[in-house]
């Protein structure tokens, strides 16, 4: 005996339910892992974002070694115009300061450079460097003036960057900064 009698429009809507809701069960039985293409996908996407992050590690550690090396060249330049400045103020009155700083500061440029610099694992840091000095004219295009006052001084430091003497069969050039100052005697 039924208490509700059904329409077949209502009907048709329950069973087209039921049969919707045995194919999603079929579905999610059927699906109960990862395929392995799936899983293969995964690996592929998951190497190359491994591999990505690793190359950038290697070029991030490559421009911090070239900026430390970059840092201890231009110390270096530092520390050839600041021994030719103590050079201009203890300079003897018999003789022109510029005299005293030239030779000061060729003689700094060849101790400089040939300071070893050494880091954590015992390799040379700053390959191949070369300070080279230009006292400049007053226009600036020579670099023998050494009798102007102030005595305009270029220090220009050379050097090849560790481990970058040949890149990828490229002969990588040497890197270079300069440092100008004007250096008169204080008194």
């Amino acid at each position: 005996m039924t208490l509700f009698k059904v329409s077949g429009r209502e009907d048709e809507i329950t069973k087209e339910r039921e049969s919707r809701m045995k194919l999603l069960r079929a579905v999610l039985q059927k699906n109960r892992g990862f395929t392995l293409i799936e899983l293969m996908i995964t690996m592929v996407v998951a190497v190359v974002g491994l591999l990505s992050l690793m190359a950038a590690n290697v070029v991030i550690e490559q421009r911090s070694d070239a900026t430390f090396v970059r840092t201890l060249a231009i110390q270096d330049a530092h520390q050839v115009i600041e021994q030719m400045r103590n050079a201009a103020d203890t300079a003897s009155s018999d003789e022109p300061f510029q005299t005293n700083v030239t030779r000061v500061g060729a003689s700094a440029a060849a101790s400089v450079r040939n300071l070893p610099k050494i880091y954590n694992d015992n390799k040379q840091i700053v390959d191949n460097e070369q300070i080279v000095l230009c006292y400049r004219n007053s226009d600036g295009s020579r670099c023998d003036e050494t009798t102007a006052d102030p005595l305009d001084v270029t220090v220009t430091v050379t050097w090849q960057e560790h481990g970058l003497r040949i890149w990828r069969g490229l002969n990588v050039p040497p890197r270079s900064a300069a440092l100008r100052a004007l250096i008169t005697k204080r008194s």
